[in-house]
C-alpha cells in the first residue's frame, strides 16, 4: 500500500487520502473532498440516525442539522440506550464518535 498523507479541508477536520489521489494541499482537491463529505452528511437530515459519543454512549434520533465548522449535530425525538427521551439533543462535534 502506498503512502498516505492527511488534508486539511476545514476546522481542524482531515481526511486521509492516498499519495496517489494528488499533490499535498492541492486546493482544489481539498474542496472537492469536502463538497463530498457535506452532501453525504446533508443527505441524512431528517433521516433516523444513530449517534455514538466518544464514551460510548448511544442515541438514536433524527438528523435535525449539523454544524459544519464543528460538526456538532442535533438530534430530534433522540432516545438513548436506557430509553431516556429528548425532543432536541444538540452532541458538539468534539463529542461525537460515530454516525451512521
Amino acid at each position: 500500500m502506498g503512502e498516505t498523507y492527511p488534508i486539511n479541508i476545514t476546522g481542524g477536520l482531515y481526511i486521509i487520502l492516498p499519495s496517489s489521489a494528488g499533490r499535498v494541499g492541492d486546493p482544489s482537491l481539498a474542496s472537492v473532498a469536502a463538497k463530498r463529505f457535506f452532501e453525504e452528511l446533508s443527505s441524512l437530515i431528517q433521516r433516523s440516525v444513530v449517534a455514538v459519543t466518544s464514551d460510548g454512549k448511544q442515541f438514536s434520533g433524527v438528523l435535525a442539522g449539523f454544524d459544519p465548522s464543528t460538526l456538532s449535530v442535533c438530534l430530534s425525538e433522540a432516545v438513548d440506550e436506557s430509553g431516556k427521551q429528548f425532543t432536541k439533543l444538540f452532541i458538539h462535534g468534539s463529542a461525537l464518535s460515530r454516525l451512521y
